[in-house]
């Protein structure tokens, strides 16, 4: 029979996406979601725009090494968890492409193709009951600005909590499937 003992809740013990649930990543969200749905319709200034810079850089680490995690468990590694270096890793890389992204114009447009394709599925149920128009592709950009690479330092608020979440609950190991 499988070890499912790492998806009983026990203190200590890792489940899937429970890196999602971390105050970084929740705030990250509440932010993105207050600032894009109303601070930038009624204020549209500079702040709105670092305000979002600031809550993705909160929330996508930690969602990257969840799909890192999700990965591990498809391919049925046995050590799913992310590591300590995985995780750094993680935030470093999402802090270079947020770099690049914002100066390097081929980067940006890998951005909005990304953006796009993941706002798709979403705009096209909703236009499917809505419009019936489910194929149009979503129009999103990027404002190219270097200013925004001052959100950077709020990367080390989900790195600290990540670190500290990965080193309190011990990686789960043993077979997931049966």
């Amino acid at each position: 029979m499988a070890d499912n003992k790492h998806l009983n809740g026990a203190m200590g013990s890792r489940r899937l996406g429970d890196m999602l649930l971390l105050p970084a990543s929740l705030c990250g969200v509440a932010l993105l979601i207050v600032n894009d749905h109303y601070m930038k319709r009624h204020l549209h200034n500079a702040i709105s725009g670092k305000l979002s810079d600031i809550a993705g850089l909160l929330f996508f680490p930690l969602l990257i090494a969840t799909g890192i995690e999700t990965t591990r468990i498809v391919l049925r590694r046995r050590q799913w968890c992310i590591s300590i270096g995985g995780f750094d890793s993680t935030v470093v890389v999402v802090g270079i492409f947020f770099m690049l992204m914002k100066t390097w114009q081929p980067a940006g447009q890998i951005y909005v193709w990304l953006d796009a394709s993941l706002e798709w599925p979403v705009l096209a149920v909703k236009a499917a009951f809505v419009s019936g128009n489910f194929w149009t592709w979503p129009k999103t950009g990027i404002v190219m600005d270097t200013t925004d690479l001052m959100a950077l330092p709020a990367l080390l608020i989900p790195w600290w909590s990540g670190r500290r979440w990965i080193l309190s609950h011990p990686g789960a190991t043993g077979d997931m499937f049966p």
